[in-house]
């Protein structure tokens, strides 16, 4: 069973080479995900040869991609220059990263919290994000995690209130032993349960990380209903709504907070940001006013109701402290943070010092380049609940980063990829639209290619 599951993940990582099937690696990505877990659990893939090649399949499409980039370099086709400075970063990361704290180490906390970063570039560098395939996979996602959610809400409802029974206890106490052999066994239930109830999954092992994905899921529903009712398709609009309620349901089931606040940030960008008039418009100056304005609210009741907050909250205060006595300006490289913090920021600023503010302003230019100045109005005809979907998608996740630390799970990666997918499509429509001259591709290049999206590995 090993062989076939490394079979399986060798094959969907090789579709990056075979023409129309290309997309179909950024599928199996997702499924990843989802699966992973659960089939580490049954098939007992343990640290095998072939148990550790079927988990490895984020690292083969990687390389995959890698050679793709070849590929085309060998062909002296242009590769993006900002693919090429964040392959040499990342390098540069985790060559830090284990010079300072043993390979092993700073490769597991890169592949967690860097390798989906580079994946998503170079999936939209490759080519296989247009704004079409982005659509349907995005889709695809949203319907996986909408049945996984129906899973999750029938784990909730037949659960019998031992956390032992749940099949993640035994998963999550071997995988927790394996990473530290003085891990206290009492914190598994606190992951499994909550006030006596489950944290219900899925097939998800961690709770948190499956809400992430089921609020996201949600708001895409939120999204496609909302299209449908604004022109008047009501019978249309009963599956997305059906489908938004089974998410929502699978967010409440999770009980995880943080979840909520991705639901409620996302649709107030959406609904104070965007508008659908003209093609579509996008304010991004409203859009991260609504997120400092939520960070700002949560910091100042943090400082004013402190005593009122549980001690999930009270314990991540301690945390950001920590940075001003452990921060470095090179930082400490990767691997000795993993897991360690609630905040993505508290891991990030300790992690990589001073390249992570740089991180930080990146994202906000990528996300700029997507929506803002000559961005703001795409070209007519492409799918307008997408982009406002993304739109609205990006500031909830720096938000939450505040206090969630979400590398390594689905929603980091499909974030990164619709940033990626945005800048880059956003990027050529904005310009063909007002009349910028656009790199002319080879023909070969140009086959089955929406209007308007610029080839593999070029700008």
């Amino acid at each position: 069973m090993y062989i076939i599951v490394a079979l399986l993940s060798l094959a969907a990582a090789s579709t990056v080479f075979f023409g129309r099937s290309r997309p179909l690696a950024a599928y199996a990505l997702i499924a990843f995900y989802v699966g992973i877990d659960y089939s580490n659990y049954v098939f007992q893939l343990g640290d095998s040869l072939a148990g550790t090649l079927a988990k490895s399949f984020k690292e083969m499409l990687f390389f995959s991609l890698l050679l793709l980039v070849a590929y085309s370099v060998a062909k002296r086709r242009l590769v993006a220059k900002e693919v090429l400075v964040l392959l040499v970063a990342s390098s540069l990361l985790l060559a830090y990263g284990a010079f300072s704290n043993g390979f092993f180490t700073a490769a597991v906390d890169w592949r967690d919290s860097v390798l989906p970063v580079v994946t998503a570039a170079l999936l939209a560098a490759c080519g296989l994000l247009t704004e079409r395939r982005l659509s349907r996979l995005v889709t695809f996602f949203a319907l996986v995690i909408a049945v996984n959610s129906i899973f999750a809400v029938f784990q909730y409802y037949t659960f019998n209130g031992d956390a032992q029974s749940s099949w993640r206890y035994d998963f999550l106490l071997q995988e927790s032993l394996r990473a530290d052999s003085y891990f206290e066994t009492r914190l598994i239930e606190y992951q499994i349960t909550r006030g006596g109830d489950l944290r219900s999954s899925g097939l998800f092992a961690s709770a948190l990380q499956y809400s992430y994905s089921a609020a996201l899921a949600c708001f895409y529903f939120y999204c496609a209903s909302c299209r449908k009712l604004s022109r008047g398709k009501i019978l249309a609009a009963t599956f997305p709504i059906t489908m938004m309620l089974v998410c929502a349901l699978g967010v409440y089931v999770s009980q995880v907070r943080a979840s909520l606040v991705i639901v409620a940030v996302s649709i107030a960008v959406h609904t104070f940001a965007f508008s659908a008039k003209g093609g579509g418009r996008y304010s991004v100056g409203r859009a991260g006013m609504i997120g400092f304005g939520c960070v700002g609210a949560f910091v100042t009741s943090l400082i004013l109701f402190y005593g009122s907050f549980d001690a999930s909250v009270q314990g991540r205060v301690p945390q950001y402290a920590l940075v001003l006595e452990e921060f470095k300006l090179l930082g400490h490289g990767v691997g000795p943070f993993r897991g360690r913090f609630d905040s993505y920021y508290v891991y990030g600023l300790l992690t990589f010092g001073a390249v992570f503010i740089l991180w930080v302003m990146w994202v906000f230019s990528l996300y700029k380049k997507a929506f803002g100045g000559l961005n703001r109005e795409w070209t007519k005809g492409g799918d307008l609940m997408l982009r406002g979907f993304i739109f609205s998608s990006i500031v909830p996740a720096l938000v939450i980063a505040c206090f969630q630390h979400f590398s390594a799970s689905l929603y980091y990666q499909l974030i990164w990829v619709m940033l990626f997918a945005a800048s880059k499509n956003g990027r050529v429509s904005s310009s063909a639209a007002n009349g910028l001259a656009v790199q002319e591709q080879p023909r070969e290049l140009q086959s089955n290619r929406p209007q308007g999206v610029t080839g593999p590995l070029t700008q």
